[in-house]
C-alpha cells in the first residue's frame, strides 16, 4: 500500500515536471 502510493505521487510529479517542461520543449521545436 505505501509503494503504491509512493509509486503514485512519482508519477505525478513526474507528470506535473513534464507539464512545466512542455512550453520550452514546444518553444524550442517550433524556433
Amino acid at each position: 500500500m505505501y509503494m503504491s502510493l509512493w509509486h503514485k505521487n512519482k508519477l505525478k510529479m513526474i507528470i506535473y515536471y513534464a507539464y512545466l517542461q512542455a512550453p520550452l520543449l514546444l518553444g524550442a521545436l517550433c524556433a
